[in-house]
Parts: structure tokens; sequence; C-alpha cells
């Protein structure tokens, strides 16, 4: 794959890459703030490979654990959201907006063979296996950026957060691991001080700056990164898709 692609494209940078630039923004930041000017120096070409190394990798291990993280999203959920959308029991739409979907469906996808209402609460397994084969053609027909932005734009943000969430806990360890870096850093600065308050007293601004970005950094992954965050993220999108199906209808 083209490393440049991680830039150029919408959906490897926005959420695949961010998400790992998040998770990796502690240690690189305070590696950049403690780093002496020589250091900066000597060094800057060794760090910025290792740092690309380290991002590719993880990048990778961000993309698998969000494919992971879905599956147990969706069964904690009632199943793919889009499936759930085109449910009669679903409440996001009314009774004839689902309806008129399951029409749109019909005329362009016959081989699809949708469940009426009565049918699927006979056999809700049954009308879930129409439902997420229908998803799945809703999606492959709607891939066109140009032609369906908002499509697009909802899958984006779906797919940041929940990469997001799935790597929250490796920034979590991180920060924790950067955290008692930086104390033994600042202990052995001060090996020769004779109490804990003499200690304190001899950390730097920029060191304290490091202590409040980890406090900050940490809250946030903690408290905003959270399942639901990532369920909102993902009943937008499947609505986005369904509606999608008005845009393919007129298509036609």
């Amino acid at each position: 794959m083209n490393p440049l692609s991680f830039v150029s494209d919408t959906y490897e940078r926005d959420a695949r890459l961010i998400p790992t630039l998040i998770v990796l923004a502690s240690p690189i930041f305070i590696a950049t703030v403690l780093a002496t000017e020589e250091v900066k120096l000597l060094n800057s070409l060794l760090l910025v490979g290792v740092i690309s190394g380290v991002i590719l990798l993880l990048k990778s291990v961000v993309r698998e654990r969000g494919r992971n993280l879905e599956k147990s999203l969706w069964q904690e959920w009632g199943g793919m959201p889009s499936m759930q959308r085109l449910r009669f029991s679903d409440d996001t739409f009314d009774v004839e907006d689902t309806t008129a979907f399951h029409q749109i469906l019909r005329d362009l996808a016959p081989h699809i063979h949708l469940p009426s209402s009565a049918s699927e609460l006979e056999n809700p397994d049954q009308a879930d296996q129409a439902y997420r084969r229908a998803s799945t053609w809703i999606l492959d027909n709607t891939r066109d950026i140009k032609k369906f932005p908002l499509v697009f734009k909802e899958n984006v943000s779906y797919g940041f957060r929940r990469n997001l969430l799935a790597a929250r806990n490796i920034g979590l360890v991180l920060n924790a691991a950067t955290f008692v870096s930086l104390c033994a850093f600042v202990y052995i600065s001060s090996s020769n001080a004779s109490s804990l308050q003499e200690i304190l007293s001899r950390v730097t601004t920029r060191e304290w700056l490091c202590v409040t970005w980890l406090s900050i950094h940490s809250l946030m992954l903690a408290t905003i990164v959270r399942r639901d965050w990532v369920q909102a993220a993902a009943n937008a999108f499947s609505v986005q898709l369904i509606r999608s199906l008005n845009s393919l209808k007129r298509a036609q």
C-alpha cells in the first residue's frame, strides 16, 4: 500500500491514521517537550523514522482491533445498525417510511426477498438475514463518494469513533507507562534531594506541562471515548445509508 494514501485517502486518514495518532499523542508530545535542542537536532531523522514505523504498525493493529470490536458492538446493540433500521419493529423511521424503503429494495434488488411485517414478527431471525443482505447491497451500491457524500461522511465518523474506542486501552496503558517514566526521570534528576518536597520543588515547568497533558489526555480517552459515543455515530451512519435508497431510486 502506498504510504501517502494514509494522508491522501480520506477514510485511511480520518478513520485509521488519526485514531492512531491520538493514541500515540502522549509519548510523542512528551518526548518532544523534554528533548534538548542537541537531541532534537542529532536524532530528528531517526525519531521520524522510528515514529513513522510505530504509527504504521499501530495503525494496522487499530484497524484489526476495530473490526473485532465491531462484532461485539453489533451483538450488544442487537445486530448491524443498518439491518435494524430495516425492521418494522425499529422505531427510527415510521411504518410508512419503512414500507417505502422495502418497496424500493424490492424494485432495485428483487433477488432479496424482504419479509412483511407479519413475517418479521413470526420469524425474526429469517427476517434479519434478509435485512443483512439488503444492508450489504445498499452499502455496495453507495460507495461512490461523489454521489453519496453524506453516506461517506457518516461512515468515516463511525470508523473514527469505532477505531479510537478499539485503541483506547492502548492509549491509557501508554499514558500510564509514560507517567511512570516521567516520574523516574524526575526522581533520577533529583537523586540528591533529601525529601519529596524538595523533589517537587525541582520539577520544571516543562515537566508539569507533561503531567497536565497526560491527565487531560487520559481523562478525555476515559470519559469521551465510550461505547455509546460509537453507537451514536453508528446509528447516524445507518440512517443515512437507508435514506440513500431514495437517491438510488431516482438514479434508476
